[in-house]
Formats: C-alpha cells, structure tokens, sequence
C-alpha cells in the first residue's frame, strides 16, 4: 500500500502574484510613503515655526517687563518708523523697516538677539548687537517704540510702550509679533 500523500496539482488561478501584480502593489506603496514623507516634513516646519513665534513672545514679554520696571520716568524716547511701530516693512512684507534711532539716553531702541534669555541673571541686559551684520545676522530683531498714551488727556503721564520681533522663517518670509504694555506711574 502507497502511503505517501498525492499531491493535487494547483488549482487554476491560484499560482501566487504574478510580477504585474508585484509591481502595481509596490507603486502604490510608494505612492503612499511620499505622501507620509511629505506630511512628516510639514510636522517638523510647523514645530520649528511654532517654536519661533513661543521664543519671539518671550522676548517681547521680557523686554516689556524689563521697561515697566523702570516706570514712566525711565523709558527711552524710541519712536515709530514711516509705517509705525514693527520691525517689519508692511502687514505680509517680505522687507524689514530701517531700524529705529537709539534713544539719546543710549538705549537701543533695535536689537539684536539670539534667543528667549535677554535678561541675564543678574538682571543686565545680555549683550546685543547695535548694528545688523548681514554675514552674521542674530536671530531676531527687537524694535522698542515708547508713544504717548492715546488718551493724553485722561493719562497725560502714561505711555504705550510696543515691542515688535521679528525673524526671517526658513521659506524666508519676515515673521512679525508685537506685545504692548501701558505704562504709567506709580500711584
């Protein structure tokens, strides 16, 4: 007696993946990865740009508490640009303003600096740059505009005080935040 199974020979149709088959499966697996590629890419630019502006607004943040400290009486005389307070040129300009004249105190109305840490430990402002080296440019530009307050007549001694950063992102687009603070004298 023949004990050893017979095989079957195989069914029709079912031979295994023919190389079309392959080929089509693996470019629509590649298809997909591209746009999983492409995704990632705009993840890690959204996380950089986020990045930017969180450090942009601590800086304002800093060089607003550091001007209301000194109250009223202390604030540099920075005024506005042609186009008013900002660093950048327009509303979605790709151009930054000329920088703003230092105060005759010697404040520098525009700064130069490379990170959220503007004010060391001991309370001195880090030291900046007075002027923009294109070859070696810091990382953000910090304009000061000091402007009476818009209501002289009910706080003839206030000010409004407005920080604008700014930074070139990496599609070199000019980004833009500002930050005000009313400043006014002690009671």
């Amino acid at each position: 007696m023949n004990t050893t199974p017979r095989l079957r020979p195989p069914r029709r149709g079912s031979e295994g993946f023919k190389l079309l088959e392959v080929l089509v499966a693996m470019a629509v697996l590649m298809i997909a990865s591209l746009g999983l590629l492409q995704l990632h890419g705009t993840i890690i630019r959204g996380i950089a740009t986020s990045e930017d502006f969180s450090v942009a607004l601590d800086v304002a943040n800093q060089r607003l508490d550091e001007l209301a400290i000194v109250g009223t009486a202390g604030l540099p005389v920075c005024t506005a640009g042609v186009n008013g307070p900002g660093c950048q040129f327009g509303v979605g300009s790709n151009q930054y303003q000329p920088q703003i004249i230092n105060a005759p105190t010697g404040y520098l109305c525009t700064r130069f600096v490379d990170s959220a840490e503007v004010i060391m430990a001991n309370g001195a402002p880090v030291p900046s740059t007075a002027n923009f080296d294109p070859n070696n440019p810091a990382r953000f530009r910090v304009d000061t505009v000091v402007q009476a307050h818009p209501d002289p007549a009910l706080f003839p001694e206030a000010r409004l005080v407005t920080v604008s950063v700014c930074w070139t992102d990496p599609s070199n687009q000019v980004r833009q935040i500002q930050s005000r603070r009313y400043v006014v004298p002690e009671a």
